[in-house]
């Protein structure tokens, strides 16, 4: 009997042990566990600190590295062209048993005429501040010049009255752009290239005697063609997002002298034509415009 009563006191220790031992090693799992995980979180914290504090530190740094200046570019203008169009010519008269007369006409005319513009690109930025970039532009208007009528006594019984027309619309260049960035925002560039402007040029010339009969009047001649120019320009552009610009621009183009067409009119003497009877006016223009344009400009 007390055998097996100390044989059942010896098992209910061994189990109370090995109840005790599982539990210290559940107890052990269980902080091992705690312990990974809080491992791991703090892990997680510690590198998302460190990833905040890398792109705080480089966002900055991308941001100043990369100006929007570069790159395609295209952008619409709005702007007042101002042209400064001079006129000298000559007549002659080659009427039978009249002594040949030449004189000459000076005209200037000066008017002011809203334009659009449109214009593709591509920029290159070097050294980090230094800009250079080609463009292809495009000017669209219709700007009329009238020159006035102009008035000549022949002799004592026919006088001439001429009008010169001018008409300077659509104007297309190629432009080098050069600038230099003053800060991240803010571009200051000048222009140069060779500029086609759409010349229509013509005039008007009217006979009569002085008694008042009219002899072959509103004699019209137009020429109209291309003439090349150089344009020349300065510019001031600020970046109002990282792709979006707003810039005052001034441009100052010469065209030269474009030529007015010569034209021979028949001159009518008491009623009659006298058919080896000419009249010539050939007329020269010195050309130039001015234009200050608002553009807005977009980076791709």
């Amino acid at each position: 009997m007390f055998k097996n009563f100390f044989e059942y006191d010896s098992n209910f220790n061994t189990r109370q042990k090995n109840s005790t031992v599982q539990q210290d090693i559940r107890l052990k799992d269980l902080e091992h566990n705690y312990a990974v995980q809080h491992q791991s979180k703090r892990i997680f914290w510690k590198q998302f600190i460190i990833c905040m504090a890398f792109l705080s530190f480089i966002l900055p740094s991308l941001a100043l590295a990369s100006p929007s200046f570069s790159g395609f570019n295209a952008s619409v203008g709005v702007g007042v062209e101002m042209p400064n169009i001079s006129t000298k010519g000559e007549l002659k008269n080659f009427v039978p048993g009249v002594e040949d007369i030449t004189f000459s006409i000076s005209r200037k005319s000066t008017t002011n005429q809203i334009n659009g513009d449109v214009r593709l690109g591509y920029n290159r930025i070097f050294n980090g501040c230094y800009l250079i970039g080609l463009a292809g532009d495009a000017t669209f208007g219709h700007n009329h010049l009238k020159f006035g009528t102009r008035v000549v006594e022949i002799n004592s019984d026919l006088m001439i009255a001429t009008n010169a027309n001018i008409t300077l619309s659509n104007q297309f260049a190629l432009l080098l752009k050069l600038g230099k960035l003053v800060d991240n925002r803010t571009l200051f560039y000048g222009l140069v290239g060779p500029r086609w402007g759409n010349f229509s040029l013509g005039f008007d010339a009217g006979f009569h005697q002085n008694i008042g009969v009219f002899l072959n009047t509103e004699l019209d001649s137009s020429n109209k063609y291309y003439k090349e120019g150089v344009l020349v320009g300065i510019g001031s552009e600020y970046l109002l997002t990282q792709c979006i610009s707003l810039a005052l621009e001034y441009t100052y183009t010469y065209y030269g002298h474009p030529k007015l067409p010569s034209t021979q009119a028949p001159i009518t003497q008491d009623g009659t034509i006298i058919p080896d009877a000419v009249f010539i006016q050939s007329s020269s223009l010195i050309a130039r415009t001015n234009n200050v344009t608002l553009r807005l400009s977009y980076y791709y």
